[in-house]
């Protein structure tokens, strides 16, 4: 199987679609989403209102701005499959 990978920052209602339309268990075996430091609106509150059995959150503590390459470098590392979308 595949792992799905996202990137979060303090954008709730895109994440929301993101995970409604992408993650379809059927072809990806578990999502991995990696928090960029939301202060406002993290992701851990939005993950609140879905089934997390299949979904890592990693959360960088520090915002130092954009910082969406050591997110998805965090989210390979942490992958166990061999793909990741």
């Amino acid at each position: 199987m595949n792992t799905l990978v996202t990137t979060y920052y303090e954008n709730p209602e895109l994440f929301e679609i993101f995970i409604e339309n992408n993650f379809n268990q059927d072809y990806f075996s578990n999502l991995i989403v990696v928090d960029d430091a939301s202060s406002k609106y993290p992701a851990k509150d939005i993950l609140q209102h879905y089934d997390t059995s299949n979904i890592s959150l990693f959360v960088l503590t520090e915002d130092v701005g954009f910082n969406g390459h050591a997110a998805r470098n965090l989210a390979a590392y942490q992958t166990k499959t061999k793909w990741i979308t």
